[in-house]
């Protein structure tokens, strides 16, 4: 008997037009089987795997998982929990300069790039 995740997730992933395969690569899957797996209820996501579902799909974690019938509210609604390290990085941010603001900006879009470029090679 399919679980409630599995026919959700299915429901959610044709509904945003995405095949498994396109699933699976968005999560840095090998195969789009084990995609499929999740589907017919045979297995489930590891938490961080569920957790960019969620994302993908604009959907509450505890919706996805069958734990709330209600998809909660979209993701750009919600309110997220900062951690200490993120306050302090805002605090020491807004201590520096304009110059120094933008170079970190700078450093972090390039950052960004490296990673961007990093995960196409291992994809393509």
């Amino acid at each position: 008997m399919k679980t409630k995740f599995a026919e959700r997730l299915k429901e959610l992933r044709i509904a945003k037009g995405i095949t498994q395969l396109e699933l699976a690569k968005y999560l840095d899957l090998s195969t789009d089987s084990t995609v499929s797996l999740w589907e017919k209820g045979t297995n489930k996501p590891n938490l961080e795997r569920a957790k960019k579902l969620a994302l993908l799909f604009d959907v509450s974690l505890d919706y996805l998982l069958g734990e709330d019938d209600e998809k909660g509210k979209a993701i750009s609604e919600r309110v997220f929990a900062v951690t200490t390290e993120e306050l302090e990085l805002l605090s020491r941010f807004r201590a520096l300069s304009d110059t120094a603001k933008q170079a970190v900006l700078n450093l972090i879009s390039n950052l960004e790039t490296l990673e961007k470029t990093k995960r196409d090679d291992q994809i393509g």
